[in-house]
């Protein structure tokens, strides 16, 4: 009883994981993300700004982000993920986290939405 039980509920998680939404990019950032130039990513920062439209399109891109980033296993891996779908590499490079050298990477709008993100995922442990 209790093995067909364990199947019924591994089933269940297999079928839970495909019940998920598809993640649907916010209209305004179509096109533009992942960003390929610093110019796009100047374009990205002035449509996620802190007027009305600027913060319903962060709370847009963070839950596009969350679904998109919702079935992997780790949370350096859903990390990962996140900042690939906001940046190719060679604009991450044009980057540095305090910006010393570099432009600075907490500085902008969407390291403030991945940044919210984290606090939906803490460990993989905790999610068990």
């Amino acid at each position: 009883m209790d093995q067909k039980l364990q199947i019924i509920m591994k089933a269940n998680d297999k079928t839970r994981s495909l019940a998920l939404p598809l993640p649907v990019l916010p209209s305004s950032l179509v096109g533009i993300l992942p960003t390929k130039s610093i110019d796009e990513v100047d374009a990205v920062e002035a449509l996620l700004s802190n007027n009305e439209d600027g913060l319903k399109s962060q709370e847009e891109l963070k839950s596009y982000l969350y679904i998109k980033a919702s079935n992997t296993s780790s949370f350096s891996a859903a990390i990962r993920q996140t900042v690939d779908c906001c940046f190719e590499y060679h604009v991450l490079a044009l980057f540095s986290y305090k910006g010393k050298t570099k432009r600075s990477f907490i500085d902008l709008k969407i390291y403030s939405v991945i940044y919210a993100l984290s606090g939906f995922r803490t460990s993989p442990l905790e999610e068990r």
